[in-house]
C-alpha cells in the first residue's frame, strides 16, 4: 500500500490497483492492436500480424511506429483518472482528452480508422478508470 495527499485529501493505492493497472493496460493493448490489424491487413494472416504488431515487432516500421508509447500513457491515465475521479475532476479529464484530440486532429482527416480507435482506446480507459477507482482508499 503507498500513499499520496494531495491538498487535504489522502489516497492509499492498495497493490491490487497496481497490478489491475497492468492486467488492464494489457488487455486494451490487445484491443486496440486487433482493431489496428485488422484495419492495416484485413483478417488475413491475423494472428501472425497481431503479434508482431502487440510486441511493436513489425519488420515494416511504419507499422511499429509506436513502440508501446500509446500504452505508457494509457497506463499513466489509468493510474491518474480514478484518482481525478475520486475528486470530481471530470474537467481535468475532459481537458486531457481535449488536449489530444487537438494534437491528432490533423491526421484523422485522412484516416478515419485511426479516429475511430482513438475514440475507442479513450472509452476503453474511461470505463476502465470507473472500475478502478473504487481500489483507491480516501
Amino acid at each position: 500500500m503507498f500513499n499520496i495527499v494531495i491538498g487535504d485529501s489522502a489516497f492509499a493505492f492498495s497493490w491490487q490497483f497496481a497490478i489491475s493497472v497492468l492486467i488492464v493496460t494489457v488487455a486494451i493493448r490487445m484491443i486496440m492492436t486487433a482493431c489496428r490489424t485488422v484495419a492495416l491487413n484485413g483478417i488475413r494472416g491475423f494472428w501472425s500480424q497481431w503479434l508482431m504488431d502487440f510486441l511493436s515487432t513489425h519488420p515494416d516500421t511504419e507499422r511499429v511506429k509506436d513502440f508501446w508509447v500509446p500504452s505508457f500513457i494509457g497506463t499513466l491515465e489509468l493510474v491518474i483518472f480514478p484518482l481525478l475521479i475520486s475528486l470530481t475532476e471530470w474537467r481535468s479529464i475532459g481537458g486531457w482528452i481535449a488536449i489530444k484530440t487537438a494534437v491528432s486532429w490533423k491526421g484523422w482527416t485522412t484516416d478515419r480508422a485511426s479516429y475511430n480507435r482513438f475514440l475507442l482506446g479513450n472509452a476503453l480507459v474511461i470505463f476502465a478508470s470507473l472500475c478502478l477507482t473504487p481500489l483507491i482508499k480516501i
